[in-house]
């Protein structure tokens, strides 16, 4: 038993959008800027598993992690890393540059102490 054949017809012209609207790209746009203006740089958070991996990298092979103490050091992976950028940020903005660069982000480290 074969399905019947879809027929397709031409929609009325009024069915159509008319040319004088605007597009729809632009209201999706807002949609996103609205979105992201609700965000702040605390909400967002490295992931989990990356900064798992480099906690269990320098720990014994049998320790545990809690996942409370797992939630604190991503917390403070991602607070560590803002400041990090936001000073290093400085240092490229001192020298007229819109990129960071690896030496901005070893004068910084420098800077807050963490230079070896």
């Amino acid at each position: 038993c074969r399905p019947a054949k879809a027929t397709w017809r031409k929609l009325p012209a009024r069915r159509y959008p008319s040319s004088r609207r605007a597009p729809a790209r632009p209201r999706r746009r807002q949609r996103i800027r609205r979105k992201m203006a609700l965000i702040s740089r605390f909400d967002l958070n490295l992931p989990k598993s990356i900064v798992t991996r480099l906690a269990k990298g320098v720990l014994p092979p049998s320790t545990q992690i809690q996942g409370n103490a797992m939630l604190a050091m991503t917390k403070s992976a991602t607070v560590f890393v803002g400041y990090l950028a936001t000073h290093a940020n400085e240092y490229a903005q001192a020298a007229n540059r819109k990129t960071v660069a690896p030496a901005d982000v070893l004068k910084a480290l420098e800077d807050l102490e963490f230079g070896e």
